[in-house]
């Protein structure tokens, strides 16, 4: 991994070392272009598409149990909840900032509804997400899953036995976001630096959330 740009290193407060964050971030989207999956434009916030789920099976590390047609045609007779789930939830919502706890029935509501879709796990669910609450909603795959998971299990035995009374629901999904969140809101001012540094990319508007997310991606599988 070639460095360019400042040397960046961000300590999350949940105990990962993020070291030079600015070439992690370029190299990341170097082996995963930014315009397969953020730079895509959508027709209509509040409407997960077949488009979604095609770009939800793209990339070499894709998994799921379901195939793309079922997974399309399942979503399809769900459409009207899910709409429903994501108009309450505002399209400007940002992560950092957001009062969770307004948002949690939307939120746990939406990723139960994807969940109980047969096959579809939590990365599959937050990808197709994603795009629609981009500052909002991280895609939430198997790094940063598991490195929250067993963060937690070390740094906070209470919360993590929690987490395992809800596994598999929307409301584990919600913790995963709740521990992102808390994070994040502690290394917003590193985000901004790495953000600004590669403002010279394709990339560089992409949100908080979405670096950060990307950060531990790129840390566990980029390398």
């Amino acid at each position: 991994m070639s460095t360019r740009g400042p040397i960046i290193n961000i300590q999350l407060p949940s105990g990962l070392l993020l070291r030079d964050a600015v070439a992690m971030l370029r190299a990341k989207f170097e082996q995963w272009p930014w315009d397969l999956l953020d730079g895509i434009p959508i027709v209509d916030a509040n409407v997960i598409s077949d488009e979604d789920v095609e770009l939800s099976f793209s990339g070499a590390r894709a998994r799921t149990s379901i195939p793309r047609n079922a997974y399309m045609a399942a979503l399809r007779k769900k459409q009207v909840d899910i709409s429903g789930l994501l108009r309450s939830i505002p399209v400007d919502a940002i992560l950092e900032d957001a009062d969770l706890q307004l948002l949690r029935a939307p939120i746990v509501g939406l990723y139960d509804c994807l969940l109980a879709l047969k096959g579809v796990q939590i990365a599959n669910a937050t990808k197709v997400t994603y795009r629609h609450r981009p500052a909002l909603l991280p895609i939430i795959d198997s790094a940063v899953e598991n490195y929250y998971w067993y963060a937690t299990s070390i740094r906070d035995e209470d919360r993590w036995r929690q987490m395992r009374q809800v596994f598999g629901t929307g409301e584990y999904a919600f913790v995963l976001l709740s521990l992102l969140r808390g994070d994040l809101r502690e290394v917003i001012s590193e985000i901004d630096r790495v953000r600004h540094a590669v403002r010279d990319m394709a990339f560089a508007g992409i949100s908080r959330v979405r670096v950060l997310e990307a950060l531990i991606w790129y840390y566990y599988f980029g390398r």
